[in-house]
C-alpha cells in the first residue's frame, strides 16, 4: 500500500490510560420511595429506561418510605441528572441530590 500511494507509514505509539475516577461510585438520592410504590426493581427499570443506564450501572439501592438512593459510577452522574431533569412521576416533580442529609433540595 505504501508503494501504491507513495507514502511511508510509521507506527503510532498510543498509551491507554485507565481512568479510576470514572468508576468511583457516587450516591444519588431521589424523593420517591415505598409510598410511591417504588421497589428496587422499579428503580433499576426506571433508570434504564429514562436515564439511559444499563442494569450493571445501578448498585446499592436503598428504598425508604419517601425517598430512595442508589449508586452509579461517577462517569454517569451528569447523565442521570440531565436525563431526569424536570421529570414528573405520580404528579410529583422528581428531585435528585447528592446530599443525603438534605435530600429534599434539588441541586440540578
Amino acid at each position: 500500500m505504501e508503494t501504491d500511494l507513495n507514502v511511508e507509514f510509521s507506527p503510532l505509539n498510543v498509551e491507554i490510560r485507565y481512568d479510576k475516577q470514572s468508576n468511583t461510585p457516587v450516591a444519588i438520592y431521589m424523593n420517591m420511595g415505598l409510598a410511591q410504590n417504588f421497589t428496587k426493581n422499579n428503580i433499576v427499570e426506571f433508570l434504564i429506561e429514562e436515564a439511559g443506564l444499563s442494569h450493571g450501572d445501578v448498585r446499592n439501592i436503598v428504598v425508604e418510605e419517601n425517598r430512595s438512593h442508589f449508586e452509579v459510577p461517577e462517569k454517569f452522574r451528569q447523565q442521570v441528572f440531565l436525563n431526569l431533569k424536570g421529570f414528573k412521576l405520580f404528579h410529583r416533580n422528581l428531585k435528585l441530590t447528592l446530599d443525603g442529609e438534605n435530600s429534599k433540595r434539588n441541586i440540578y
